[in-house]
């Protein structure tokens, strides 16, 4: 909830909870992101926040959706694009 001038805002349904899943470590991270986020902002944040050392340019990281039940749904998710752009579940591990 935030309040502003006076007013109370429920903020809870514009957030969403990701785990996120860091390659070569065990347990995914929970982090918490308003959905008007563009994903990119949100790779820049993860990348802030989480301890990744990054073999690569960090530019070349991103987000994955991975359906273990059949890998032809799984896909990346487009910088460009809005956490609300996409189909996606709170606790959803990427």
């Amino acid at each position: 909830m935030v309040t502003t001038n006076g007013s109370t805002t429920n903020t809870t349904e514009h957030m969403i909870t990701l785990n996120i899943h860091i390659p070569r470590e065990k347990n995914p991270h929970s982090m918490q992101f308003d959905v008007q986020m563009l994903i990119g902002d949100i790779c820049e944040n993860i990348q802030q926040y989480l301890p990744i050392k990054f073999d690569h340019d960090a530019s070349e990281y991103g987000l994955f959706v991975n359906d273990l039940q059949q890998s032809s749904r799984s896909y990346w998710l487009d910088p460009t694009k809005t956490l609300n752009y996409y189909p996606l579940k709170n606790q959803v591990c990427l």
